[in-house]
């Protein structure tokens, strides 16, 4: 019998199965990039999402207002965005509601299933003021998205109207949401393309999704969340099919 000899292809299949076995077995991010692909003008869209199984993913109602006229993509890197990366369609919109700027999407879910997502769990516990939050953003598009410190300004939740200069007057609305304020150094963080952001409380779970964001007279960056307290109960009485509100309620933090 010949000797077996390891070739430069067995090393190869290898590693690869190594790496595998690696991202079946790390958590990958369950917050990723928004994005659609340069239309006849060139422009493009970008946002942020945070995927909670089953297909389901949560962003911004103005985030997916245009999914008719243009496909969006979510994108998540699997373990590490250099040796691999999802990019799945928002096929369809599964709820929205403009009075709480939340959009919840429909991706394939199938290529996602085996894989170990870090799920955030959807929490309703009241913020206090000066508490200090998490989010996960994606500014300008930046991929993979990177994390910001929020501290809590006015944690009173009320409808609270969108002061981005960048928006016409006509544009603006209002919406559910308590202020934060961006700690001061980390303004590049923020930007557009953060809408959708995941902000999360220091317990590791999901409180709410950033909706707008802003300078104000003291040059500080004011950032509006609109909380998962004030989705819930919308969700609970919404017209969504059973097994789509399920998943969602599932989340809800125990």
């Amino acid at each position: 019998m010949k000797p077996f000899k390891i070739t430069n292809a067995h090393w190869v299949g290898l590693v690869a199965l190594a790496l595998i076995s690696l991202a079946l077995l790390l958590p990958i991010p369950a917050t990723g990039l928004i994005h659609s692909y340069p239309d006849e003008g060139g422009s493009v869209s970008v946002a942020t999402g945070t995927y909670i199984g089953e297909g389901i993913v949560l962003t911004n109602w103005h985030v997916l207002k245009t999914l008719r006229s243009r496909q969006e993509y979510m994108k998540l890197p699997l373990w590490n965005e250099h040796f691999y990366n999802f990019e799945l369609p928002i096929e369809w919109i599964i709820f929205t509601d403009k009075s709480i700027d939340l959009a919840i999407g429909k991706i394939p879910a199938s290529p996602l299933d085996w894989l170990k997502v870090d799920h955030k769990c959807l929490s309703k516990k009241p913020v206090q003021a000066g508490e200090e939050l998490t989010i996960i953003s994606s500014p300008l598009g930046l991929y993979p998205p990177i994390p910001a410190s929020l501290i809590v300004s006015d944690p009173t939740v009320q409808l609270r109207l969108d002061l981005d200069p960048l928006v016409r007057e006509e544009k603006r609305y209002s919406a559910i949401s308590f202020a934060t304020r961006l700690q001061t150094g980390q303004e590049a963080r923020i930007e557009s393309g953060s809408s959708g952001g995941a902000v999360i409380n220091s317990s590791g779970e999901l409180i709410g999704l950033l909706w707008t964001r802003y300078f104000l007279p003291d040059g500080s960056k004011e950032v509006l969340v609109t909380p998962v307290s004030a989705w819930l109960p919308l969700l609970e009485d919404a017209d969504i099919a059973p097994k789509y509100k399920q998943t969602i309620l599932a989340q809800v933090c125990g």
